[in-house]
C-alpha cells in the first residue's frame, strides 16, 4: 500500500529479513510500531507510551529519536520528539522495572516519530 509516499507492506520476522537482503532500498525499511490520532502533546505521550516498546528497544538499548511534522496541529518537531522520547523511557523503565536513567549503552534502535495530518 502507498500512503505518504512510503510503501507499507505487512508481514513476519522472516519477511522483515528477506526485504533487507533483497530489496535496493533496505536502508529505509522500518517497522511499524504504531499508528494513531494524537490532536495535542498530551495524547502523543499516553498513545506513545501504550505502545509495546519493550518487545523492540531492549534493557540497554540507544533509541534516539528523529521526527517530522507535515501540515499538523502538532508542528514542533523538536516538541514531538522530546515527547515521544519521553513515553518511550516511561514505558521502558515500567518494563524494565528500572527506577533511574536507562544506560543506553547497547545496540542503536531509531525512533521516527512522523506526524501527518489527516
Amino acid at each position: 500500500m502507498l500512503k505518504n509516499g512510503r510503501i507499507f507492506f505487512e508481514g513476519d520476522a522472516s519477511a522483515i529479513v528477506k526485504a533487507n537482503l533483497w530489496l535496493r532500498t533496505a536502508d529505509r525499511i522500518k517497522i511499524v510500531v504504531g499508528r494513531f490520532n494524537a490532536t495535542t502533546f498530551d495524547e502523543l505521550f499516553e498513545q506513545t507510551k501504550a505502545l509495546p516498546w519493550e518487545s523492540i528497544i531492549d534493557k540497554e538499548g540507544n533509541f534516539p529519536v528523529q521526527g517530522r511534522s507535515v501540515k499538523s496541529t502538532l508542528h514542533s518537531v523538536p516538541d514531538c520528539q522530546a515527547i515521544t522520547k519521553k513515553a518511550i523511557v516511561e514505558r521502558l523503565r515500567r518494563a524494565y522495572n528500572e527506577k533511574g536513567w536507562l544506560n543506553e549503552s547497547g545496540a542503536k534502535y531509531p525512533v521516527e516519530v512522523a506526524i501527518f495530518k489527516r
